[in-house]
Parts: C-alpha cells; structure tokens; sequence
C-alpha cells in the first residue's frame, strides 16, 4: 500500500542518519527503512466531476449544486476547476 509522506519529513531523516548512510554498506536499504518508517500524512482524495451545463445553468456532477453561468465573471471568464460547494476537481469526462 502506497503512502502519502511529507518530503521534507524524509529529507530530515536522511540529513539525521548521514553518519550511518556512510557507514553502511546498503545505503538504499537504509533509506528505504527510513522513509518507509516515516508516518503518513492525513490526506483526502481528490473527488473528480464535470459540470453540466443546461440553460444557463452550470451544475457539479459530484453533488448537484447548481450555479449560473454568471460565476465565470468570478473565475475570470472560464469555467471553474473545482465546485465552490464541494470541491470536486472538474476534469471527469463523460464516461
């Protein structure tokens, strides 16, 4: 299983151990007990939608807010990339 970790949580363990990277004779193994013996970070996936647009109306597939087409003029002139209500990333397609 993959794990999320704070790159500079890994550096700070690498530039903590130099003396005993030099030392050993397995540097990857080493630093691969290191990162792998880091704590993970909380993180929440990344929902995806699209928007659909029906007269006039742009509305989040993810959680069916609705908004008018006049939100654009707030996002600066285009469609936003994530839903103002539910934050879902706005690049599913239609599948």
């Amino acid at each position: 299983m993959n794990k999320i970790i704070n790159t500079q949580d890994a550096l700070d363990a690498i530039d903590a151990n130099v003396g005993i990277l030099y030392d050993s004779p397995t540097l990857v193994t080493s630093l691969k007990k290191m990162v792998n013996g880091l704590s993970p970070v909380d993180a929440v996936p990344v929902r995806h939608g699209r928007w659909r647009n029906y007269e006039g109306m742009l509305t989040c597939s993810e959680c069916g807010m609705e908004f008018y087409d006049d939100i654009m003029e707030y996002c600066g002139d285009h469609v936003p990339k994530f839903c103002p209500d539910c934050g879902a990333r706005m690049d599913g397609d239609d599948d």
